[in-house]
């Protein structure tokens, strides 16, 4: 189980990202939601992996590395 975790380490967010977006996918397939509403959840989960990337990287900066 410590392995797994390790290995979620550096991940958790995108893997939330990529399952935001496929859910507004399916959402849309089956009529839950519109265009819009699956432009707006693609676009959020998007931008949610951009910071996420973002902050590495700063921190990195900061940290020296």
């Amino acid at each position: 189980m410590e392995a797994f975790r390790n290995f979620l380490a550096g991940y958790k967010t995108y893997f939330t990202s990529v399952a935001a977006v496929l859910t507004a996918l399916a959402a849309f397939a089956v009529g839950e939601i519109d265009l819009v509403g699956l432009v707006t959840a693609v676009f959020a989960a998007v931008g949610l992996a951009s910071l996420r990337a973002g902050v590495t990287t700063e921190a990195k900066k900061v940290a020296g590395e």
